[in-house]
Formats: structure tokens, sequence, C-alpha cells
């Protein structure tokens, strides 16, 4: 498959020629129907590995976004008293560090009004190691994760449950 760079120059030394060798309405039909190919074979159009590049970007953010602020609740780890130690767990083992984070399983699916990315990324928290499942739509403000453990809460007690927010994001981009 040839890259867009490639297919665009071939187009630009086809038009050169049909538009200074022929200028009748032949050759402005030509060119019409050149420049109506390549945006048909996706000319344009970004590829797979530039979609992930900036779904990891997004992703990375956010992580980077919500972690932070353990420091302040070690006080808490050695409490017998469970809200007090299920406040540490919450605020220290459910965040990724996104220093070092590793992404696998990504797969990009392109819809008719949106282009998704599904995926994992796993890193460390403060206390433990875990993995996030993502759907994220590319080039929008939209997506949804589920992590491989809540620490701290039951899952139940997570308004608009985030299981099943992902498993609706999965179902409805990622098939």
């Amino acid at each position: 498959m040839l890259s867009t760079k490639v297919k665009a120059s071939k187009f630009v030394r086809i038009a050169k020629s049909v538009i200074y060798e022929d200028m009748d309405m032949n050759g402005v039909a030509l060119t019409a129907c050149l420049v109506s190919a390549l945006l048909l074979t996706g000319c344009g159009k970004p590829d797979d590995a530039k979609i992930i590049s900036d779904v990891k970007d997004k992703v990375t953010d956010k992580i980077n976004r919500s972690y932070g602020g353990c420091e302040n609740y070690k006080f808490l780890s050695n409490s017998t008293a469970p809200e007090f130690k299920n406040a540490y767990l919450l605020h220290c083992d459910n965040n990724l560090n996104p220093n070092d984070l590793s992404f696998s399983n990504m797969t990009v699916h392109r819809h008719d009004n949106s282009v998704a990315v599904c995926g994992v990324v796993s890193g460390k928290t403060d206390l433990s190691r875990q993995g996030v499942r993502f759907v994220e739509l590319w080039g929008k403000d939209d997506g949804a994760q589920m992590q491989s453990k809540y620490s701290g809460r039951q899952i139940r007690d997570i308004l608009g449950s985030p299981v099943d927010t992902y498993r609706n994001y999965y179902q409805k981009y990622c098939k």
C-alpha cells in the first residue's frame, strides 16, 4: 500500500502534466477525477499508528491528572478501623503512577462518526501493580475505563459504575 506522501506526490506530478499540457475541459475533468480518487482512497485520513499515539497521550494525561495525594493518607496505613484503612487504600492504591506505564492490546475501530481505540494500560500505584482496560474515542473528550481492582471501596458504591460504563462502551465501539 502506498503511503500518503507517495500518493500525494504522484497526484501533483499527474495534475501538473494535465494542467500544463492540456488546459481544455478534458484536462479539468481528469484533474477533478484524480482529486476525487485520492480523497476516496483515504488520502488525509490518519493512520492507526497516529491514532494510537494520540490516544496513548490522552490516557497518560488523564492518569497524570489523577495521580498523587497518597502522602497525605499514609498515616492511615496501619489503622485497624475499616473506614480509615479504606481511605488510605482509596488514595494510595487506585491511581497509576504516570511515569511507568505500559500499553498493550491496542486496537483501532473506525465507525461512521467516530474512531475508538480499545486497549489496556498497566503500571504501578503507590502500593501495587494494576491494569486498566479502556475505550477512548479519538479526537473527542469521551471514553471509559475499568480498573483491575478498586481498592478501598465496593464497586457497587461507585456512582455510575465504571464497570457498566466500560462494558457499554466496549460493546458499542470495540466489537
